[in-house]
Order: C-alpha cells, then sequence, then structure tokens
C-alpha cells in the first residue's frame, strides 16, 4: 500500500487522477515509499524533511518574488495615475481661475457696455437740447392751406394778425413750409424769429385765444351748466383722418401735462406705424386746468376734484374730437402710468364704448383697503434698495435713530444743519418730522424712477440712482455722525446730482410739475391708500396705519373726510373679472407693484411683469439700456393694440 505527504492529498482526495500534478517528487513518483507513519519511511527523514522544506522555500520565494514584482508594477502605475490626478487638478485650477478671471472681464465689460450706453444716451441728449436751442426761436403753424403762389411771410402777418400781434417784416428770421409725408395733411409752415421775445409773445397770444375745451364743472349735476377750460396737447403729424386711424389718447395725472407729454415717448415711437393722433389730456385742477383759476386751491373749492369728474373730462373731450369724423370709427386707446394708468384702466372699465383698450403702466387699483396690506409698499421699496446693497436698507433703518439722537441737542442739530447744508435749519422737533418726511419721499422717488440711464423726471439723476445713492452706504461700521454724513452723500445723489443746489430744501421731494398738495386732498378723499411700517421688514420707523387719525388731519386741513370704500365701490375692487382689453404693466423695482395687478384678470385683461423695471418705464423713450423684459412688453402692446384696433 503506497503512503503520501499530507501536504500533498490534503487538498485531493482522489490521487491517482490528479498526483501527476503534485509539486512533491517523491509523491509524484511510481514507487511506493510506504506508510508515511511508518519510522523506515524516507518522508520522516531529515534528508527528505529537508528536501521538502526547501521545496516549500523555494515556491513561496517565488511566488513572494511574483507579487512583489507585481506590487512594484501596480505602485508604478497608480504614481502614473496620481501625478496624472495632480496635473489634472492644477489644469482644473488654471481653467477655474482663468474662468473667474473671464467672469470679472465680462462684468467689468457689461459695466463699461452700460456706462457707455447711458454716456451715448447723455451725448444723444445733449445734442437733442443743442438742436432744440437752436430752434427756441422757431414756431410751427398747421392747418393753413396751400394756395398758388402764395407768400408765406404774408400768411405769418395775417395769423400774428389774427391773434392781435403786430408784426415787423424784420421779426422774421425765416419763414418756409415743410415738406409733409402724408398727403392727407397740410404741409406746415415753420418761422424762425429774430427774438425768443417774438416767439413767447406769439405763443402767449395764442394759448389765449386757443379753443380749450369747455368741460362741465360737475357732469353729475342736471341743474348747473358751469364749465371750465380743460387743457389738451394734441399732435396730428401721422394722422390720417379720412381712414380708421386711432386715437392715442393719454389719461393726465397729478400734474402739468407737458412733463408727462414729455415722458412718455413710447406713445410717439409708435404713432407713425398707426397713423395715429396723438393727444394728452390734462387732469383738472392741475397744470393751467384750473376750474378756479388762482382760487382752484381753497378747500371750498376742491369739491369737483375726483377721479370720477376727470374720467368724463376725457369721455367728452374725445366725443368733441370725433365729431368731425363721425363717419369714421377712429378706435381710442388710452395709456396712463401711475395715478394716470388706473385712470387708463378704470376708463376701458366705465367707458367700453368710448375706449376700445388701455395700457394702464404701473397702475396701483389694488392699494386700498382690504384689498392690499399696508405694509406691502414699504416692503418692496426696501427690498429695491437692498437689492442694490445689502447694508444699505440695514443703515437706512439705523439712520432714524441716529437722526433722532443727534437732534436731542442744540448741539447736534448745528451739527446736521452745517454737515446737511440744510436751507431751513432744523430747531424743532416739527422740522426733524418733516425732515425724516422728506427722507421717506425721497427714498420712494429714487425707487420709483431707478431707470437703467440717467433722467429727469421727479429730479436730475444718474443711472440707476438707487445703486449710486447706495454707494454711500455700503460700509457695516457707520454709526452715530459718520452714518448720517455718509447718508447725506447718498441724498446728495437725489437732491444736487448737477452740483447746483447750494442747499438742501426738505419742503417737498417732489417736481413742482407735480402738485403734491392737491393730490394730498385726493388721498384724503377717494385715494385713501393705507401705508404702514414695522421696522423689522422694511427700512422705516414703525408707524402703524390710523383711519381715525388720518381722518381727523384730513378734516383739519380740508374740511373732508375719507370715503375708504369709495374706489372700490365706484370700480369693482378685485372683482373685476369682466373687464376686457386692459394690459395692466408692473416693474418689481417699483414700490407701487405690490397694488397692481399681477395676474391675468380675464382672457383679455392682462398682467406684464418686468422684473427690472421701475415705476412705467415701458411707457418711457426706448434706450439702449433698457432691460430686456420691457423691451418685450413693448412689443407685446404694439402687437395687442393691432388686434384692439382690428376688432
Amino acid at each position: 500500500e503506497r503512503s503520501f505527504h499530507v501536504r500533498c492529498v490534503k487538498d485531493d482526495i482522489d490521487a491517482k487522477k490528479t498526483r501527476s500534478q503534485w509539486k512533491c517528487r517523491d509523491c509524484r513518483s511510481s514507487s511506493s515509499h510506504g506508510s508515511v507513519n511508518s519510522s523506515s519511511s524516507t518522508a520522516l527523514t531529515k534528508d527528505f524533511l529537508v528536501r521538502v522544506l526547501e521545496d516549500f522555500k523555494a515556491e513561496v520565494f517565488g511566488e513572494m518574488k511574483s507579487f512583489k514584482t507585481e506590487m512594484m508594477s501596480l505602485s508604478t502605475s497608480v504614481q502614473f495615475l496620481s501625478d496624472k490626478m495632480d496635473t489634472s487638478n492644477a489644469l482644473m485650477q488654471d481653467i477655474r481661475t482663468e474662468l473667474t478671471d473671464l467672469k470679472k472681464e465680462n462684468e467689468d465689460l457689461r459695466e463699461k457696455t452700460t456706462s457707455l450706453a447711458s454716456e451715448v444716451y447723455a451725448l444723444k441728449d445733449k445734442v437733442r437740447s443743442l438742436e432744440q436751442y437752436t430752434r427756441n426761436s422757431n414756431i410751427e403753424i398747421s392747418g393753413v392751406p396751400v394756395t398758388a403762389r402764395e407768400v408765406v411771410t404774408d400768411i405769418v402777418h395775417d395769423v400774428g394778425a389774427a391773434l392781435g400781434i403786430e408784426l415787423q417784416q424784420s421779426d422774421i428770421a425765416a419763414a418756409h413750409r415743410i415738406p409733409s409725408y402724408n398727403r392727407e395733411r397740410t404741409p406746415s409752415i415753420v418761422v424762425q424769429f429774430q427774438s425768443r421775445v417774438t416767439k413767447d409773445t406769439w405763443i402767449s397770444k395764442f394759448r389765449e385765444v386757443r379753443s380749450l375745451t369747455a368741460s362741465q364743472l360737475d357732469h353729475f349735476n342736471f341743474v348747473s351748466n358751469a364749465t371750465f377750460k380743460l387743457r389738451y396737447l394734441i399732435n396730428d403729424t401721422y394722422w390720417s383722418p379720412k381712414s380708421d386711424s386711432p386715437i392715442f389718447f393719454y389719461t393726465g395725472n397729478e400734474g402739468d401735462i407737458t412733463l408727462f407729454a414729455q415722458n412718455t415717448g413710447f406713445i410717439w415711437e409708435i404713432a407713425p406705424d398707426f397713423k395715429a393722433l396723438i393727444v394728452f389730456a390734462e387732469h383738472r385742477y392741475y397744470g393751467e386746468s384750473l376750474p378756479f383759476g388762482n382760487k382752484s386751491r381753497d378747500p371750498e373749492h376742491l369739491g369737483y376734484l375726483s377721479s370720477s369728474q376727470a374720467l368724463m373730462d376725457y369721455v367728452e373731450l374725445i366725443a368733441e374730437l370725433k365729431q368731425t369724423n363721425h363717419d369714421r370709427k377712429h378706435p381710442v386707446i388710452v395709456f396712463g402710468g401711475s395715478y394716470g394708468g388706473m385712470l387708463a384702466a378704470w376708463m376701458r372699465m366705465k367707458y367700453p364704448a368710448t375706449v376700445a383698450g388701455a395700457i394702464a403702466a404701473s397702475a396701483p387699483i389694488w392699494q386700498f383697503t382690504d384689498m392690499t396690506p399696508c405694509d406691502v409698499y414699504n416692503r418692496v421699496l426696501t427690498s429695491a434698495f437692498s437689492m442694490a446693497s445689502r447694508r444699505c436698507s440695514s443703515n437706512i433703518r439705523r439712520s432714524w435713530a441716529a437722526i433722532n439722537n443727534v437732534t436731542k441737542t442744540d448741539g447736534g442739530k448745528t451739527w446736521l444743519n452745517n454737515t446737511w447744508k440744510l436751507c431751513k435749519p432744523v430747531t424743532t422737533a416739527e422740522n426733524v418730522t418733516a425732515l425724516k418726511d422728506y427722507l421717506s419721499d425721497l427714498y420712494s422717488n429714487l425707487a420709483m424712477v431707478n431707470y437703467p440711464y440717467p433722467s429727469t423726471f421727479l429730479a436730475d439723476l444718474p443711472a440707476y440712482p438707487v445703486k449710486a445713492f447706495c454707494e454711500h452706504l455700503r460700509y457695516e461700521d457707520l454709526d452715530g455722525e459718520k452714518l448720517l454724513t455718509a447718508l447725506f452723500g447718498g441724498v446728495s445723489v437725489y437732491f444736487n446730482y448737477t452740483g447746483k443746489a447750494k442747499c438742501l430744501d426738505y419742503s417737498g421731494a417732489y417736481q413742482q410739475s407735480l402738485d403734491d398738495s392737491l393730490w394730498q386732498y385726493q388721498a384724503c378723499t377717494e385715494m385713501v391708500m393705507p401705508m404702514c411700517a414695522n421696522g423689522k421688514y422694511d427700512m422705516f420707523e414703525p408707524s402703524e396705519w390710523n383711519l381715525t387719525e388720518f381722518s381727523e388731519k384730513c378734516y383739519k386741513t380740508y374740511k373732508a373726510t375719507p370715503q375708504p370704500w369709495l374706489v372700490k365701490n365706484l370700480y369693482g375692487g378685485k372683482h373685476i373679472s369682466t373687464a376686457s382689453n386692459i394690459i395692466f404693466s408692473n416693474g418689481l423695482l417699483d414700490p407701487w407693484s405690490g397694488g397692481g395687478v399681477l395676474r391675468n384678470v380675464s382672457a383679455t385683461a392682462q398682467a406684464i411683469i418686468m422684473p427690472e423695471s421701475a415705476h412705467h418705464l415701458d411707457l418711457r423713450s426706448k434706450n439702449p439700456a433698457d432691460p430686456i423684459s420691457v423691451t418685450t412688453a413693448r412689443k407685446f402692446y404694439i402687437y395687442i393694440i393691432h388686434g384692439w384696433i382690428s376688432h
């Protein structure tokens, strides 16, 4: 019987089949070695054990050498991959650095491009101003029929005589007809006078005899027939009266109508394509449309100042404009911004037989009792400053306490008067309140006219005036007098951007063309818009809305009692699902957007949201710096107006 080593057979039971594969030389051999347990077996001799151990050692060393070789190869591979990874990381870091640099360069280029666009616009504006200056002695006479062998200067003399002006031949520098691109329109006559005084006299006389519309003083009184002269501006340069060309009608705001005619370029830009008649109607009691002349502001004469009366003024004016062409449709599209936008929307709702459609820009028709929370306006306003600089709004919030603290002492008041260059020194608590009210109005105005280019609507301002203001309040360590000094730098952006102001007049933050005092009367009667602040989610001193206190103040000033729900009852509040053909546009930089219509209310009464737009930017003239949301909105208005007119 054959014996084998345990090392050879422990994993192989079928010894006969696999013995040739065993590594032990003695066990592989075919000769018999006898039992491995026998004392005479070679498997148990010293030499045999030595050979076995040597075989095993050689085998282990061989395997270890092979393993070492494999490990060295693996190590080389790992090192190669590690080197490649280091190289890749270095390349990635270089790419990140280059990308960061490119982003910065791109941002710098974008800022430079915006700045250059603003500069180009400013230069163009200067060129326009210079061109206008060269025309400051010119007038245009329209509507005089062309006759054979006419002498234009003789026509000018005849028109002057009709106005009660005795002209000398030497008063006229030049006079000629200008070509008309509209065959249906009589070419106008342009006259250049030798003196600006002659031109001003001509215009003054024209205003005296010009046919202003005689509007009913009280449209809702069947007994009184009293009237007053309502001013309106009209331009028929592109008008095609023998066709169904539309009338573009601007519903005047709380101010001189010329201000809105100068700042509503969108109407002027699209009128040629529509061959539209352009009309800007002045709101009663504002500008030159004064029912009681210089006494119109007296409380006893203010009872006829209301939105309802103003809307009927516009309805009657439109009827008068259309009566000479009653055989033509001449659809009327009304435009308005802010309060004018509210009037435009309400006019379409109340008088759809007169108005075919309305573009109501930045119209807060829901900024009334029980429609919008009283703190929304100030929260949206605060967000505009926070977006410009995250520290800006927090510094403004802390500035109220700084003003209160510094004005506690006479020395502090003197410091503030000198540092802020106040026209009227702060000496009383009433002065301090007036100064803080001025600042609140200033912040509102900055947010409303936060346009991407320089503007002069409410004041002479740079592009993005909120950002320019906040540049002075971007630091975190501002406090006390240091904070107020920085704040004055920001305030100067609004009241003294041109550098011409010698002192800060805090009696009012509004341009004279906007009549804040008369608007306050409207706010005390029907335009009751609750406002409040908590000083936590906004940047203002905490103030609650108190209708009782507000009513007492209004009665003391105007002998009038507010009617908070009148607008809702007159125009429907939020229940306007039957409204049609109205565009409600709002810019989210505008604090009034919180009280605006931000959703579609019907299939054709639609909301347009412009995230980068301030107060009725979409109605202004186009500018290279306009955000894409505004340019897109204007294109949509043109498309919509075509649809309204065709129907």
